[in-house]
């Protein structure tokens, strides 16, 4: 956001908006749709849904606007986002057994953190 034109603390104060924004999804997503829908349905539908938009949150997050750049976070990383991560929780801990579901869950979650924490290191940029 810098890059495009945004000064002082703009950017931050988008992205807290946004924040705020998916706090709230996330607990509607946590309680409301990940139940009605199955969980790696709902999840599928976030990313895909994610994917179709990303020009569009990119367009007008470049446009250097305040208040578009702040509805497209708050489209993108607050709806979307927000949506699909209030369901990850369950959706890690169903996949496996009772008996082992807590260390499961947890060992799947800071694996895939490391991973992703190991290859960014590595992304060009």
């Amino acid at each position: 956001m810098k890059a495009v034109g945004f000064k002082g603390s703009d950017p931050e104060t988008i992205g807290l908006i946004a924040a705020a924004f998916m706090l709230v999804f996330m607990i509607i997503g946590l309680a409301g749709s990940a139940d009605y829908i199955n969980r790696p349905r709902d999840l599928a539908d976030r990313v895909i849904g994610f994917w179709c938009s990303r020009f569009r949150i990119f367009y007008l997050i470049n446009t250097g606007n305040f208040l578009l750049a702040c509805i497209a976070e708050v489209i993108g990383f607050g709806f979307v986002f927000g949506f699909g991560y209030g369901a990850i929780p369950t959706f890690y801990t169903e996949n496996f057994p009772t008996r082992y579901r807590a260390s499961g869950a947890n060992a799947a979650y800071q694996i895939g953190k490391s991973m992703a924490a190991g290859l960014s290191r590595f992304w060009p940029g």
